[in-house]
């Protein structure tokens, strides 16, 4: 990446989050917005009204949503680079599905069992989206060897149907959990506090830092399967590795988040087509382009309507539909 677009994606990035932190039900002048940081970061002190809302509300809120759109980017990068296909993706792949299934199980189950460490929410939400994507590859290769983009699109949309009416159930036998459930599988970030920011910046550094050092790979990897052994890659190591990140950051941010769908899907695709292809761009740019997106999309979410809050998985879901549905088309198109 360049030095100049470097320059551009933090001034944008800088733009969006003083935008997020100073827009919401009580909208606060960008001005008290510089003066509270200058009071915190020079005094640790957090005097004013606002400055409660800015601390204890929209920054853990900003920074989650930053941090959660880069996740889940990377992770349809991972994915849509490891099996060759423009529309594999956590959500078509049905990782989300799992990821969803395994936090309500968390939910559900929470009285009787946790983890100090990280979390029972987020340590069944990666354990579902790992089991799911390890079950939706292997039925996919069974069926289609060439894992073509048509079987990959429907054995995700089974399995997603399959994980939701398990989730279905849950809620007919834990009634008393149905508000939480139901809510939380809308996708929404106003939960967010200092844990969820900094178990999601742990992930996040660590899939930004492993992506980072498998970029060689990746790159031979789009070569195809075959040549990529001849130049030396462990195909079957990489991609194991990297399938276990994919799960891991799509089961954080679903813990965190709950059911933001298509953000793999719709971040790399529009950062291939500004930069191409090749990975040592690529990943700087979905990391800038995934942070940016879901701080807009959130931004969008809880003031377009105020005071009332949209789920924020209802805005990206019908981002990703209409990509995938354009997708789609013009595939048919250039193979007619």
């Amino acid at each position: 990446m360049s030095r100049r677009a470097l320059l551009i994606y933090i001034g944008l990035l800088l733009l969006v989050l003083i935008l997020g932190i100073a827009i919401g039900s009580v909208s606060i002048h960008i001005s008290e917005v510089f003066d509270f940081f200058k009071t915190w970061v020079a005094k640790g002190e957090i005097l004013r009204e606002n400055d409660q809302i800015l601390y204890h509300i929209r920054l853990p809120r900003v920074a989650s949503s930053a941090l959660v759109g880069i996740l889940l980017s990377l992770s349809g990068l991972i994915l849509q680079g490891l099996l060759q296909n423009p529309l594999a993706e956590s959500s078509t792949l049905g990782i989300t599905g799992g990821a969803a299934l395994g936090a309500a199980v968390a939910i559900v189950l929470k009285p009787q069992f946790s983890f100090t460490f990280i979390g029972s929410t987020a340590v069944l939400a990666i354990a579902g989206s790992f089991v799911s994507v390890m079950l939706v590859l292997g039925l996919v290769n069974r069926l289609d060897a060439r894992i073509s983009t048509q079987t990959l699109l429907v054995v995700g949309i089974i399995f997603s149907m399959f994980t939701g009416s398990l989730l279905t159930m849950l809620l007919v036998f834990f009634e008393e959990d149905i508000k939480q459930i139901v809510f939380w599988t809308m996708g929404s970030l106003g939960n967010s506090n200092a844990y969820s920011v900094g178990l999601l910046l742990i992930t996040a550094c660590l899939g930004v830092g492993v992506t980072t050092h498998f970029k060689r790979e990746l790159n031979i990897l789009s070569l195809g399967e075959e040549r990529a052994e001849n130049l030396g890659v462990s195909v079957r190591q990489v991609r194991l590795l990297l399938l276990i990140l994919a799960s891991v950051m799509t089961g954080v941010a679903v813990s965190i988040a709950g059911g933001v769908a298509f953000v793999g899907l719709i971040v790399p695709h529009f950062s291939r087509k500004l930069f191409g292809a090749n990975y040592d761009v690529l990943i700087p740019s979905v990391i800038f382009n995934g942070a940016i997106f879901l701080i807009i999309a959130d931004l969008v979410a809880r003031t377009a309507f105020r005071p009332l809050e949209l789920p924020i998985g209802a805005l990206t879901s019908l981002v990703g539909s209409l990509l995938l549905i354009s997708v789609l088309i013009r595939k048919r198109v250039n193979m007619c």
